[in-house]
């Protein structure tokens, strides 16, 4: 029976290695400084934060060998990419910007119920539904926002790259607009 790990490439490796010597390294300095003096709540998230990102970091190989097994076809399905011939409409547009406003309406859930979790389970609670929230989040938007570029794909390279660097800045604007009207 193989483990796990000896199935990953070099180059996953590599990255899981560096990922969990900066993760090890990270939290010995954590744990130098707790020695000290305990740490505010601030801190304690914060590192709780970043050790759930090194930990998705760290699995992010295994996670992608596992979605490996579907086709791409699959996956575009799934996700309803527009094809090359698929007309650029208005819906296109709405549906884009529809999908913008729900993540920043999850980005306001996150801010709102991030503070309930902090007030009732502590700081590592509320940090690790954090980013379970920003990641879905996240993701929701940014496939989102590639299923509005795939549309751009078919004009010339300049209105696809402007086009691009808008709908990603659009993205992140609605983002922010939705942790702001929470704070």
């Amino acid at each position: 029976m193989r483990m796990v790990p000896s199935k990953f490439g070099v180059g996953e490796a590599v990255v899981v290695t560096l990922v969990g010597l900066i993760a090890v390294w990270f939290n010995f300095s954590y744990l130098a400084h707790m020695v000290e003096a305990s740490p505010p709540d601030g801190i304690r998230a914060i590192v709780v934060f970043y050790n759930c990102l090194f930990l998705m970091l760290m699995f992010l190989p295994a996670i992608m060998k596992l979605l490996g097994k579907y086709s791409n076809e699959q996956v575009e399905r799934f996700l309803d990419f527009p094809d090359r011939d698929t007309p650029f409409t208005f819906q296109c547009v709405s549906s884009f910007v529809s999908d913008q406003a729900l993540g920043a309406f999850l980005a306001t859930v996150l801010v709102h119920k991030g503070r309930q979790a902090l007030d009732g389970f502590g700081p590592e609670v509320a940090a690790a539904f954090a980013f379970l929230m920003l990641m879905v989040t996240l993701v929701f938007m940014l496939v989102s926002t590639a299923r509005f570029v795939q549309h751009l794909t078919k004009f010339h390279w300049a209105v696809y790259a402007v086009g691009a660097l808008i709908s990603v800045g659009f993205t992140f604007l609605f983002l922010q607009i939705g942790i702001e009207l929470a704070s």
